[in-house]
């Protein structure tokens, strides 16, 4: 029994058998540096596992120097895990142990990596109270310490957390800059997570510049790097979703959406799931707006309330949020909720003309404002605004309407907020427009219009772009224009307001080959001369700073001659300087600056004494023909929208009922739309269709409804 004994304290000593000891080193050896080897390559929740390996063989040999090292390590996969808490543990306990063993190398890094961390929260922890450039000195600051120390890996993180302060202060340049270093980072790094959440921010920033096209593609390299990491897929399903919303593509929207929905709720992510809810909610009212149909707008209201119900208990204080960037979230989501809702109240409030829903939606939209305003939520603030704006207008009270729109112009105008931008200006348009203030309402359609063509030019794919004019009202800007104008050409006779009609008619139009070629800016600037496109730039911000000044309502008319007068300057400025890159660059040229054709131009270059073209602007309320020919221009109106589209469907219908013979509507439709514009030297009929129109054979009307005379004869 005494030599079994013995046997048995042998064998768990291992000081007394060295080849023990000599094998658990190996294990060691061979632990870290397949540990190392998986870091490299950016898998650290292996390297992790290998780690933990070499830092229990280096206990059970009891080699302090070896714990350290591992402990380090660990320290470090830990931070590119994002658990912070963990990270820092594993520093600390490998800091004792440098100092203890006086290893100064390791103690170095150790304390770097533990004031990094510091620096780190306190930059987080600033930003979240909006003290943003605190927050930008503390990430520096952390940013030069993980420099010195040579890691990348707490470079990237603390670079695209103190961009974050920079897109709040909307310095959105910088916050692109950031997170363009981070991602080059990541990429060396290997580090999946990070490239996805670089590249989502990166979006972002296109995004709020209205670049669709170019966030969608970032988004999209996001969510290929999501799928195989099962981190942040909701987050890039989500964006894409979104980004389909503002291109008017509803049921690619909802695809998206719906799956970042199923994840979250699979996550139990549950600010994940009510900004889906609010997407869909959003997308539904999209579609009502679009179909006339109350079920959407229902469908969008239960989105709605649903996600103020699950934020309201998110945002209990029994639930104790403690981090305080996750609670900014929920309410940011929860302002944009009540502003949604109450987008809804209006709509129905215009479908079923009672006066409640536009009183509910009122509520909704001061609230919304009053609670963004508590963190300055800007563009949601400016969404309000713009929303208050068009109760007021529903409630007939021009005054207020006015007054509301303005303040979200001048809010959107600070922020950039070209998607708000479009439709402040169009509302506060319809508000001038109902209090006979014409100019004013002309400026502010024309200011709507060139905020939607900037950002439409943006957008690459051509039947994306053909759906965001025709999208949440844009194209109304268009329609109401025209119809001011023609309205203004027929009380006043002069011609000038016929002419400005038929430009606007034909700017409204797709446009679908003219935009084919209108590539990024970025692309074709790359072989204009620098100084040249500094100058355009500079031209550009120029005349829209006294473009924006000329809109403010208090204006006196002094100040505005003046302004008019420094515009003019500028704009003559820009002709010269187009010149001049049209000389340098004309490919650029072209492509920047296309050119729309003018009635003088269609009348000089396009038409014959015995050809006309007719021309359609069908529009929700008022719809008008233009039939030119080589000395004339006639303007009529048409009957509304609603009455062409039904008449059009009917005389489909008819000719193609191989058993019909009667083409009375063919004739109607002939009396309606040809007509008025017709005189009798025309021999030749060029048709210029819009809306519903693109439908209709024209060649088949009937000219005679006695003989049957087809308009092809």
């Amino acid at each position: 029994m005494l030599i079994s004994l013995f046997s048995v304290l042998l064998y768990f000593n291992p000081k007394l058998f060295p080849y023990e000891k000599i094998n658990l080193e190996q294990e060691y050896t061979q632990n870290f540096a397949q540990a190392e080897k998986f870091r490299l390559d950016g898998e650290f929740e292996k390297s992790l596992e290998f780690f933990e390996k070499s830092l229990n063989s280096a206990r059970e040999i009891s080699d302090k120097k070896k714990q350290c090292e591992s402990l380090l390590k660990l320290g470090l996969i830990y931070w590119n895990l994002a658990q912070m808490s963990e990270s820092s543990r594993y520093y600390e306990n490998s800091l004792r142990l440098a100092q203890e063993l006086s290893l100064k190398n390791e103690l170095n890094e150790c304390q770097t990596a533990l004031n990094i961390y510091m620096l780190y929260n306190e930059g987080k922890e600033h930003r979240s109270y909006g003290q943003y450039q605190k927050s930008i000195e503390s990430f520096k600051n952390a940013i030069n310490q993980a420099r010195k120390l040579g890691s990348k890996e707490h470079e990237l993180k603390c670079l695209r957390q103190m961009s974050f302060a920079y897109e709040d202060l909307n310095n959105l340049s910088e916050f692109k800059k950031l997170n363009e270093e981070a991602l080059e980072i990541a990429m060396n790094l290997k580090h999946e997570i990070e490239q996805a959440r670089c590249l989502i921010n990166i979006g972002n920033y296109n995004k709020e510049l209205n670049n669709y096209s170019e966030a969608i593609n970032y988004y999209e390299q996001a969510l290929i790097i999501t799928k195989i990491t099962k981190k942040n897929e909701s987050d890039s399903l989500n964006n894409i979703g979104a980004i389909y919303i503002y291109l008017g593509d509803y049921e690619k929207a909802l695809e998206y959406l719906i799956k970042a929905l199923e994840i979250d709720r699979e996550l139990k992510d549950d600010i994940g799931f009510s900004t889906e809810l609010n997407n869909i909610g959003i997308t539904y009212r999209m579609k009502g707006l679009k179909n006339n149909n109350i079920e959407d707008y229902y469908n969008a209201r239960d989105y709605f309330e649903n996600c103020l119900k699950l934020l309201e208990d998110i945002l209990k204080p029994s639930k104790n949020i403690i981090d305080k960037e996750t609670e900014i979230t929920a309410l940011e989501v929860k302002f944009e909720a009540l502003n949604n809702i109450g987008t809804v109240f209006n709509d129905i409030g215009n479908l079923t003309q009672d006066l409640e829903y536009y009183y509910d939606a009122l509520k909704n939209f001061q609230d919304a404002y009053e609670k963004a305003e508590e963190i300055q939520h800007f563009e949601v603030m400016s969404m309000a605004l713009t929303n208050i704006a068009l109760v007021y207008q529903n409630l007939r009270n021009y005054e207020e309407s006015t007054k509301y729109s303005q303040r979200a112009i001048n809010l959107a105008l600070q922020i950039e907020g070209g998607h708000i931008l479009w439709e402040a200006y169009l509302e506060s348009a319809k508000a001038y427009e109902q209090q006979e203030k014409f100019n004013e309402a002309i400026e502010h359609y024309k200011a709507s219009i060139d905020t939607t063509e900037k950002i439409r030019s943006r957008i690459v794919l051509e039947n994306l772009k053909a759906k965001f004019l025709g999208t949440d009202k844009r194209i109304e800007a268009y329609h109401r224009l025209i119809n001011l104008l023609v309205k203004l050409y027929h009380d006043t006779e002069k011609n000038e307001y016929a002419f400005e009609a038929f430009n606007f008619l034909e700017r409204a139009k797709a446009r679908a080959f003219l935009d084919s070629l209108e590539l990024s800016r970025v692309d074709i600037s790359e072989d204009i001369d620098a100084e040249l496109h500094n100058r355009e730039k500079e031209m550009e911000k120029n005349i829209t700073s006294i473009y924006s000044k000329l809109l403010a309502t208090e204006l006196s008319p002094e100040n505005k001659n003046s302004l008019h007068e420094e515009l003019k300057n500028y704009e003559n400025e820009s002709d010269s300087l187009k010149r001049e890159i049209r000389r340098e660059n004309p490919a650029y040229a072209n492509l920047r600056y296309p050119k729309i054709i003018t009635l003088d131009e269609t009348q000089k270059e396009l038409l014959d004494t015995k050809t006309a073209i007719f021309a359609y602007s069908i529009g929700q309320e008022d719809s008008y023909a233009f039939a030119i020919t080589k000395n004339d221009l006639k303007i009529f109106q048409l009957p509304g929208r609603d009455n062409i589209k039904n008449q059009v469907q009917d005389y489909l219908r008819v000719i193609t009922d191989k058993d019909n013979q009667n083409f009375q509507l063919g004739n109607e439709l002939f009396n309606n739309l040809v007509l008025p514009g017709l005189d009798k030297s025309i021999k030749n009929i060029i048709f210029v269709p819009d809306d519903i129109l693109h439908f209709l054979p024209f060649e088949t009307l009937i000219t005679d409804n006695e003989k049957n005379g087809w308009l092809l004869k």
